[in-house]
């Protein structure tokens, strides 16, 4: 089990950012599991696998033993209400939480505060981040550290340079309109726009 050993911080990272893009991707996880052999989810595992090299080999190059497990807890509890309003983008809409003009509404915000919500945000955000804190780190000397870091970082920027070559053999980009990738970051882009605008307004 995971709480009953202790673990480098690049195992850390590596499993909560996978833990994170995969919730926030739960209806791309959906169309794999619906189409397992189509050649659309070959492309989405390819894509998902790119995002959580990115994410993993940018934390691991900013973030240092004391600082690893709190920003991982706020991207854990950010991710779990991001990905209760993008899984549930059609009903937000619905509600009339998020307009058409892409701006949240102040006195609609309250719409967002129900059971579903809370379940995403225990179950996503804060029964993860209990485990995270409950985890013990490895402690490394800090030239091992640096070392462990430059070899692990080598490793995911090698990986992602071929899955971003295999990627690019296997499709013809622009992805077409009714892609599931471009459906969900069309989304996602629905999702982060409006609570863009509200924060800065």
């Amino acid at each position: 089990m995971i709480l009953s050993k202790k673990l480098s911080q690049e195992k850390i990272v590596i499993f909560f950012v996978a833990f994170i893009i995969f919730t926030v991707n739960l209806k791309l996880l959906l169309f794999i599991i619906l189409s397992p052999f189509s050649e659309d989810s070959l492309l989405i595992l390819l894509f998902l696998f790119l995002l959580i090299i990115s994410l993993s080999a940018t934390l691991l190059a900013i973030t240092f033993r004391k600082t690893i497990k709190p920003i991982l807890i706020i991207f854990l509890l950010g991710s779990s209400v991001f990905s209760y309003a993008l899984n549930n983008f059609d009903l937000l809409m619905s509600q009339n939480i998020i307009s058409e003009n892409s701006t949240i509404k102040s006195t609609s915000l309250i719409g967002l505060i129900n059971p579903m919500s809370f379940f995403y945000f225990f179950i996503l955000g804060l029964m993860p981040s209990y485990f995270l804190l409950k985890i013990e780190l490895i402690d490394l000397s800090f030239k091992n550290l640096i070392f462990q870091k430059i070899k692990i970082l080598v490793i995911l920027i090698l990986i992602f340079i071929l899955l971003a070559f295999g990627l690019s053999k296997l499709v013809d980009f622009p992805l077409k309109h009714n892609n599931p990738i471009t459906l969900q970051l069309i989304n996602i882009s629905k999702t982060v726009v409006p609570i863009k605008n509200y924060l800065l307004k």
